[in-house]
């Protein structure tokens, strides 16, 4: 999908004309056959519309064919930083995230901010770690975690017949597994975090020292790239977690 002429994007390549070939489709930096076909069918219905999109809007520069004119450059800009050190009063934050989300749908895809990512997952592990810490040593805490957990459960319904559940709060069984069950999450939950941030620190140690060598051009470093992938795995499984 590189180029930007009607010769050169979607251009066929074989493999044994290119040694590349093979390596771009297995990195998914390019595409196969079937899956670029499938790239075309999707871009063949979303860019005419885009495009009528823009001859609304610029209805005035479209009618009189100035819409081409070399004096209306194509303006490659960056997406303001509302949250820049220089920003320190809060009527100037507002504005700029307020021009961000009106923006953010017309823009394109911003690079991964790793930086803003460990953030929220450092903030993850020091509250499960607060979590943890208090009911370790806070005897009120506990009691009020453990009736808190006890309340969402279904063996604290009746059944049908109005009659408790068999091993309903009357019983001590129930208790056990509601304490079982709140120690088991709280360690289970500040490992989980421990062990992203400590992922994401090597991700982005790894970038830091290859920032000079990344390009679009080859592969990525082995050990950055087998990194990244993990970083990737723990994302999409956790992210519902960081949400």
């Amino acid at each position: 999908m590189d180029g930007d002429t009607v010769e050169t994007y979607g251009k066929l390549v074989s493999w044994d004309e290119n040694e590349d070939a093979v390596s771009l489709m297995l990195s998914q930096r390019q595409f196969s056959p079937g899956e670029g076909l499938r790239v075309f069918e999707i871009q063949e219905r979303i860019y005419p519309f885009l495009i009528k999109c823009c001859e609304l809007i610029l209805h005035d520069l479209v009618a009189d064919g100035s819409l081409l004119d070399e004096k209306f450059p194509i303006i490659h800009d960056e997406a303001p930083n509302a949250m820049s050190k220089n920003t320190t009063v809060v009527g100037e934050i507002l504005p700029a995230l307020a021009t961000l989300a009106a923006e953010a749908p017309y823009r394109p895809p911003a690079n991964l901010d790793l930086y803003r990512m460990r953030g929220i997952i450092a903030a993850k592990r020091s509250a499960s770690e607060d979590n943890l810490l208090a009911l370790r040593e806070d005897p009120g805490y506990f009691s009020d975690t453990v009736m808190d957990w006890s309340e969402h459960r279904n063996d604290r319904l009746l059944d049908t017949n109005g009659n408790p559940h068999p091993t309903g709060p009357h019983t001590v069984e129930f208790w056990e597994r509601v304490i079982r069950n709140v120690i088991a999450t709280s360690y289970s939950d500040f490992m989980t975090w421990d062990h992203l941030l400590k992922n994401i620190n090597k991700v982005i140690g790894l970038q830091e020292k290859y920032k000079d060598e990344i390009s679009y051009e080859r592969q990525l470093p082995h050990d950055y790239l087998i990194e990244l992938l993990k970083l990737q795995q723990l994302y999409v499984y956790y992210f519902p977690l960081i949400l």
